[in-house]
């Protein structure tokens, strides 16, 4: 593992990892970007491609996920994966050669039309509890001074280009960026 790596012995029965960086602001051009990539590698799809690897495949983990929070002035993205002690360093690997497939090699056209797709159909899936929506758009509206409208955000997820999440990861992803987090 290369950029920053800690280790915190709490006496679990799993490890807990934590892999991040530092990401975009609100504001930033290539935040839907990233968002889109986000989802891509460890949203709530059981096809995302952190869970095919690390869960589907090679049954290393209990649970795998990335989120990505934006602040007014940064933000912050990661991945979490819960496993056995033993597999903490074979699970690093395979999220490391997501992550750099990802900057390697642009997705194809159906790659991308389909996460665009699963994107846009979780947004509007999650607009059905009125709840989360009050919230949302209440952030919206504290953050930029307007409504929330989902119609300009999926217009700026389908403007999103392979070579944009390309850039992106590349950006991002690079190892000497990261900062991992062990609990075990």
């Amino acid at each position: 593992m290369k950029g920053k790596v800690y280790i915190r012995q709490k006496g679990t029965h799993q490890a807990h990892v934590i892999i991040g960086c530092k990401a975009y602001d609100i504001n930033h051009p290539r935040r839907i970007a990233l968002y889109l990539l986000n989802n891509l590698l460890g949203g709530p799809g059981m096809n995302s491609l952190l869970n095919l690897s690390l869960r589907e495949r090679n049954g290393l983990v209990y649970t795998v996920e990335s989120s990505m929070v934006s602040y007014s002035d940064n933000g912050l993205w990661t991945v979490y994966f819960g496993c056995d002690p033993h597999d903490v360093k074979k699970c690093c690997r395979l999220v490391r050669h997501q992550l750099d497939r990802l900057m390697e090699k642009p997705l194809s056209r159906s790659q991308l039309t389909t996460a665009k797709q699963q994107l846009k159909g979780q947004i509007a899936i999650a607009c059905d509890n009125r709840e989360n929506f009050a919230l949302d758009f209440g952030r919206s509206f504290l953050h930029k001074g307007k409504e929330k409208d989902l119609d300009t955000l999926f217009q700026q997820i389908d403007a999103v280009t392979a070579e944009e999440l390309q850039q992106v990861a590349q950006e991002l992803f690079d190892a000497e960026r990261m900062t991992t987090l062990i609990y075990q």
